[in-house]
């Protein structure tokens, strides 16, 4: 049940708070203030990891081979490459795709994604979209047989458009929400109809209501006088 209502008394405003209104609009506002300092007790964001590895303990001089590596598609994450070999190799990573070649993978695009000549070791590392199926070329340029071992792990925390924004966004957004509704409901519990109204059935008073008679009816101002004959004492 509201509280009564605000009124003139005397020339000066009394306030009446509506209790639900200001209790409720407190309440709201605790609760986005929660919210928002929760987020500084939230845990790290965990990552996923994929690793595909590729060795052989000898690959002859002058000869080639090639692998397939594969991780899980992201639309952020980070992919590291590293390799090591003996004597001196050519080595490129390509974005590829299935194919009906032999081995069932094709390299796409017009260059690779990166490369090196004549490097006996070689590290890469790359953040943004990533793809589910990359192939690695490697060539022996040494006279002699060398083993070669590569490594590709991919660690990413979403892997689709919907994921992209995290939970401590939601929170945040929340908890800002939250603050405006019991800001403005906890203002309105305190000055809503504060001095405006009078309580049921209680009109202005005093000179306001003088201020709201029709002229015709307004008291005389002027000297006293009577339009009806006799005297005025």
């Amino acid at each position: 049940m509201d509280g009564p209502r605000d009124f003139y008394s005397g020339g000066s405003i009394v306030l009446a708070v509506r209790w639900g209104l200001f209790v409720a609009g407190v309440a709201v506002g605790v609760i986005g203030a929660f919210l928002i300092v929760a987020l500084f007790f939230l845990p790290p964001i965990p990552l996923d990891t994929r690793t595909s590895s590729v060795s052989i303990s000898d690959l002859g001089g002058n000869l080639t081979n090639q692998w397939s590596l594969t991780v899980d598609p992201a639309f952020a994450g980070t992919l590291t490459l590293q390799w090591t070999s003996q004597n001196p190799f050519s080595v490129s990573l390509w974005n590829a795709s299935s194919c009906s070649a032999a081995g069932g993978t094709c390299p796409t695009g017009n260059q690779s994604v990166v490369s090196w000549y004549g490097k006996v070791s070689g590290s890469w590392t790359y953040q943004g979209t990533t793809r589910s199926l990359y192939l690695l070329f490697v060539q022996n340029l040494g006279h002699t047989p060398s083993p070669f071992s590569a490594t590709l792990t991919e660690t990413y925390t979403v892997s689709t458009p919907s994921q992209l924004v995290p939970a401590w966004a939601f929170i945040l957004l929340g908890g800002l929400v939250l603050l405006g509704i019991g800001g403005v409901t906890t203002f309105l519990g305190i000055f809503l109809e504060s001095g405006v109204y009078g309580p049921p059935g209680v009109g202005p008073v005093g000179d306001e209501a003088q201020d709201l008679l029709p002229p015709e009816l307004e008291p005389p101002t002027g000297p006293d006088r009577a339009t009806g004959g006799g005297t005025v004492r």
